[in-house]
């Protein structure tokens, strides 16, 4: 009697048909040994192939071949079973038998006529067995044995026609399906189930160990063997579902269509867990197309990270050498350098320059000639140069310059060559990752890091989301065709008298122009961007004469480091009004500089870091820059540190007596008639002391034109004759001629509109003789600021119902450009218009230097206050000063 045979034990990792099947041992310390077994005596029936190299069809199955491995599959796959082996052929393949407990597997494949019994076995019981198990199976049928069994045969899609129809009919869609083959941890074949087609999927956002081929040899990467283990042993022959998420081409599947997907188990998100334990780093170019629980992909990688596990043995925290009190801080942002740069102002007064995490500025296109040649040389201006830089520079700045931010440190980039080190950091402001904000413009790339480069913004995710939109917006850097150069700034660098004297004249016909200062040379001199001259030219301030700064070797002049620094805090970067007077012999622009309604040379004077110059009273601005001069002197700041007023007097060189001093508000009161609202907060007013004289013009006018008065076609600037619409004929400027349309304000009320030639006069000579000023004075409510463009419109309204041809008390408090800024009180009650403005809602509360202003400033403080609390007007939704979703 023969021995029985020796039972092994091991656990079925493939079934490769109907007849074989691959086993390994359990594992120990790394992926087992294994071993291919075919079944003694049993023939399945033979699955077909794909087409090989040179062929275009390949073979199909044989009737029944894939019921028979599916009986198997299904029974055995990821089983612990016991085997023996009866026999191994020349080739060395094994023959044996399967048990799963004491179910012998050969007999019941042949049971469902899934496979034969090959004649020519050594006659015995287990002999004997299969062939009555066989002959039952031919008795009723079944399987091979049955009348329909040729139809039997599934017809597998080897080849994807069209992948990106194949995408688009399955997004979104969990589809059924078995993992055929694992080339490695990150890269499977697929079989979809009911379609039978046949992909290759790699896995969507992440990537392990493969094999790397060099010099035409292949050397496995570290943990390549244990990440295909690690997935063979949960997914090889499993069923699954999966969600097809996008296409790539891979050199990693031979350079077939290889679709990117996610493959779940009843257990799991395979992607999770080999993230998790380590086998795999998130990829960046296809992480964005992920949709299966993207946080925790980050978070699993992460905490891989944080237990060096595997790939990540020799991971450094990027966060490391920093202490982690300094890892987040609030700070001012004073500058932005470029779309990748700026700099803040800490809470101790230094100033730190930093780097955006992940981000990186326009470039310009390869082969763009960059603009405009001089002389055979290359301008290098990279703001005005490079397309969308300087918008990107722009929407940085309007947003983030003077601004509190939030900032968190996300990693130090090492200094590099001629590079320093680089601290770069995420930046939000009102809870807005500024970042995102510029990618979703377009503005900016988010950088491509390495795979295994852990320094990177820790929001990257949200980077490569906004910038995803922008390219599918084709915005910004996205809308430029390729080949393209794309647009660049046109940009006048106005650097000689000729240029800066064609620049004046358009200026002053503007009257005040909005700039940008783009650079500060010392406290008089600035670079600034004048963006309707498309022109960027050097300022000097009007009337005041500031420390110089050392140059050629000379050393700096007491307090020009500190002029420098205030002007640079006060408006570096800001949006500033210019009025031009003069230039210089070098193409430098005289003129007063307006931050926020206040005049720049009045606060350098203030601090004591200038002092007036004798060309003031030419400009107009004597008034205004003695009363700050007097003010520093009488504080001695500055450079009048060492002020002696009784020296001065002695000397002859000291100012005129101040009219009431600085500290001392100037009341006088007189009776105003408001004849038209122009915004918010400015409006037209009529002095009554002049009523009788404008009374008697209008009389002389219109008895001069009467009903045939002669047409004329006014110049720009002439002062003429209108019809208004009650039949009257009044004082008119021209403000614009477009052909035969004039627009005119009429200067004794202040309301604008447009007419025609035929409703316009030449004004008599009696009336000019009569010598009567515009008595429409542009008035401003003092101390207020604008609310936001939102409720411009409503708060005109509100302001032209309340005062709109009344009269009231009206107190000038100061002067700014064409603006009278006053007080405007009801005679009766004394009540304050700005205060009515500012309880309901509809004004702020602006900034103004002035001793003599600060009682007031502070009662309105109050008004505005309350109106804050009570969400009034403007107000309704809470505080607007900065509003998040600007950003």
């Amino acid at each position: 009697m023969a021995e029985p045979l020796q039972r092994h034990q091991g656990v079925i990792k493939a079934v490769l048909s109907g007849d074989t099947v691959i086993i390994r041992d359990q594992p120990k310390g790394g992926p087992p040994p294994e071993r291919t077994l075919s079944f003694a005596g049993l023939s399945a029936p033979r699955l077909g192939r794909g087409p090989r190299a040179n062929e275009t069809e390949g073979e199909n199955d044989e009737p029944m071949a894939f019921e028979s491995r599916e009986f198997v599959r299904k029974k055995l796959i990821g089983q612990a079973v016991s085997y023996t082996v009866e026999y191994v052929v020349p080739s060395g393949r094994k023959f044996g038998t399967v048990y799963l407990g004491s179910e012998n597997i050969s007999h019941s494949l042949v049971a469902k006529g899934l496979a034969t019994f090959r004649d020519g076995r050594e006659d015995g019981p287990e002999a004997m067995a299969l062939s009555a198990v066989t002959q039952q199976a031919k008795d009723a049928k079944l399987g091979i044995y049955s009348a329909d069994a040729s139809k039997h045969v599934r017809k597998v899609k080897y080849t994807i026609d069209d992948a990106q129809r194949l995408y688009a009919e399955s997004k979104g869609k969990e589809i059924p399906g078995v993992v055929e083959h694992v080339r490695n941890g990150c890269t499977l074949k697929v079989l979809l189930l009911p379609s039978m087609q046949s992909v290759m999927i790699a896995l969507t956002g992440i990537k392990t160990p493969i094999m790397k081929r060099e010099n035409g040899q292949e050397s496995p990467e570290p943990f390549y063997e244990e990440a295909k283990y690690f997935v063979e042993s949960r997914l090889l022959h499993r069923d699954i579902k999966v969600v097809i998420e996008g296409t790539a081409t891979s050199g990693d599947s031979g350079g077939a269509t290889t679709m990117l997907g996610t493959i779940l188990h009843p257990r799991g998100n395979i992607s999770h867990l080999l993230l998790n334990e380590g086998f795999a780093r998130i990829v960046d170019w296809s992480f964005g197309q992920c949709t299966q629980g993207k946080d925790f992909y980050r978070r699993a990688e992460n905490a891989a990270k944080q237990k060096k596990l595997r790939v990540w043995r020799n991971y450094q925290p990027p966060l490391a050498n920093i202490p982690a009190g300094e890892r987040t801080f609030s700070a001012t942002v004073v500058e932005i350098i470029n779309p990748e740069r700026f700099v803040v102002k800490m809470d101790d007064g230094s100033k730190k320059e930093l780097s955006m995490a992940s981000i990186r500025q326009p470039r310009k296109p390869q082969g763009n000639s960059g603009g405009d040649k001089a002389a055979g040389k290359q301008r290098s201006r990279p703001i005005y140069d490079v397309p969308f830089m300087f918008e990107a520079r722009e929407f940085l700045r309007k947003k983030l310059v003077g601004k509190r931010v939030n900032v968190e440190v996300e990693y130090i980039k090492p200094a590099e060559q001629s590079y320093p080190e680089k601290t770069c950091v995420t930046v939000f402001i009102g809870g807005v990752n500024i970042a995102v904000a510029l990618l979703s413009k377009g503005l900016s790339y988010a950088l491509r890091h390495r795979s295994d480069d852990a320094s990177r913004s820790s929001k990257y995710d949200d980077l490569m989301a906004a910038e995803s939109q922008a390219k599918e917006a084709k915005v910004g850097v996205h809308s430029v065709a390729q080949g393209s150069d794309g647009p660049i700034m046109r940009i006048s660098d106005v650097n000689n008298k000729e240029r800066a004297e064609h620049l004046i004249a358009s200026m002053k016909r503007s009257g005040k122009v909005q700039g940008m200062v783009d650079y500060v040379m010392s406290g008089s001199r600035m670079r600034v961007h004048i963006p309707k001259e498309r022109a960027i030219c050097t300022i000097l301030l009007a009337g005041v004469s500031c420390p110089r700064t050392g140059f050629n070797g000379k050393p700096d002049e007491p307090f020009s480091v500190e002029a420098k620094e205030l002007v640079r805090d006060t408006c570096l970067q800001r949006d500033v009004e210019i009025e031009a007077f003069d230039s210089d012999k070098n193409g430098g622009i005289v003129a007063n500089i307006f931050i926020d309604g206040q005049n720049l040379a009045g606060l350098l004077l203030e601090q004591g870091y200038g002092s007036m110059h004798f060309s003031a009273s030419r400009y107009g601005t004597q008034g205004i820059l003695s009363v700050s001069e007097a003010a520093a002197k009488s504080a001695k700041k500055g450079i009048w540190e060492n002020y002696d007023p009784a020296k001065e007097a002695a000397e002859g060189e000291g100012a005129s007596p101040s009219r009431g001093g600085p500290g001392e508000r100037k009341k006088d009161l007189k009776p105003v008639m408001v004849t038209e609202v122009v915004d918010p907060i400015s409006f037209y007013a009529q002095y009554e002391e002049s009523a009788e004289k404008l009374a008697e013009l209008m009389k002389v006018l219109n008895e001069k034109l009467g009903a045939s008065a002669e047409a004329c076609k006014p110049k720009r600037n002439q002062i003429c004759a209108c019809k208004f619409h009650d039949g009257q004929y009044y004082r008119a400027k021209v403000e614009k001629v477009d052909g035969n349309k004039f627009e005119i304000r009429y200067i004794d009320y202040g309301n604008a509109e447009t007419v025609t030639e035929d409703k316009c006069a030449e004004l008599p000579e009696e009336v000019t003789a009569m010598n009567l000023p515009a008595q429409a004075v542009l008035m401003r409510l003092a101390f207020l600021g604008e609310p936001p463009s939102d409720y411009a419109e409503e708060a005109t309204v509100v302001l032209s119902d309340g005062i709109l041809d009344k009269t009231y008390s009206c107190n000038e408090e100061y002067t700014e450009g064409d603006h009278v800024h006053v007080t405007l009180k009801v005679p009766e009650s004394e009540d304050d218009v700005a205060v009515t403005m500012l309880s309901m809602g509809y004004a702020t509360v602006a900034r103004r230097r002035g001793r003599e202003f600060q009682e007031a400033i502070s009662e309105y403080r109050t008004f505005e206050k309350e109106a804050k609390s009570n969400r009034m007007g403007m107000w309704m939704y809470g505080d607007i000063s900065e509003d998040p979703r600007d950003i």
